[in-house]
């Protein structure tokens, strides 16, 4: 069709527009991914690949046993029954403010995560597993803040910028109480922002709780959505546009203090290479 017949028919209301194809969007990557183990479902995060996360209704271990635990293993607020503490040379943690602590004086588990990696626990060394029983908002941000900490550890700050406040406002409610929030020392504008996103986070919860259903509720995916939900609070939407799909197969140490890695990967190998290199912290040679 050309000419005036093109231009009446583009003048026409009645005419029929032309089949484009429809705009697909983009999917936003997920990063976070419940995986079935040895010892059942797990929780991972593509970006944080020697972290895995248990979440167990009433699990509970003494303080003499969570000593004695596993290398690499950090439990999280309940999880061990105890004082907090920290064994840098068996690396095992108990990040706590509950039991044999005053706890006024106490980081919440959250805030306390946070200064754990910000001091120099570098979780790319070796494999982790954190153990939980009660995903409540304070669990929970610490486990974000464990499964981003190579971001939270950026030398431009802009991760840590955009989640603290909540670490502090929520650590601070944990610790102290809803009538202590003042002591944030958030300016009044992003105090109410901060405790709008708190109160978001947290409806899930609560309405689990108050239909009694909470006990009966799986709790990795329940953490998960929860997680998804603090990512879209504290990056940008194409935050993660740049981010290969990299599943890890097989991790393990070779000669020279270099890592070797067995993955499948949908982008290309230099891609690839780049990102492994980021993750694993030492040297990532590829064959």
């Amino acid at each position: 069709m050309i000419g005036n017949e093109a231009l009446d028919q583009a003048r026409d209301p009645d005419a029929q527009a032309p089949a484009w194809p429809p705009v697909r969007e983009a999917t936003p990557l997920d990063r976070y991914r419940i995986k079935r183990g040895r010892d059942g479902e797990v929780l991972t995060c593509i970006e944080a690949p020697t972290v895995t996360i248990r979440i167990k209704h009433g699990f509970c271990v003494t303080a003499s046993a969570a000593r004695s635990f596993a290398s690499g293993s950090i439990f999280l607020d309940g999880a061990a029954q105890g004082e907090p503490f920290i064994d840098p040379k068996r690396q095992v943690y108990n990040l706590d403010h509950h039991e044999g602590c005053v706890r006024a004086f106490t980081l919440a588990t959250c805030e306390q995560a946070m200064v754990l990696i910000r001091k120099g626990l570098d979780l790319r060394k070796r494999d982790w597993t954190v153990y939980a029983n009660d995903p409540d908002l304070d669990t929970i941000l610490a486990i974000w803040v464990l499964l981003n900490h190579i971001r939270l550890n950026e030398l431009n700050g802009k991760t840590r910028v955009r989640i603290m406040p909540l670490l502090r406002l929520q650590g601070l409610i944990d610790a102290q109480g809803l009538e202590m929030k003042d002591l944030c020392g958030l300016p009044p504008e992003l105090l109410a922002e901060t405790q709008a996103s708190i109160d978001e986070l947290r409806a899930r919860e609560l309405a689990l709780k108050k239909r009694g259903r909470w006990q009966a509720s799986d709790l990795l995916r329940f953490t998960a959505d929860r997680l998804r939900a603090i990512d879209r609070l504290v990056y940008p939407p194409k935050h993660f546009d740049d981010v290969a799909e990299i599943d890890e197969l097989v991790r393990a140490e070779i000669a020279g203090g270099s890592v070797a890695i067995v993955c499948r990967a949908s982008a290309g190998i230099y891609e690839v290479e780049r990102q492994l290199r980021r993750r694993a912290s030492r040297r990532c040679t590829r064959t």
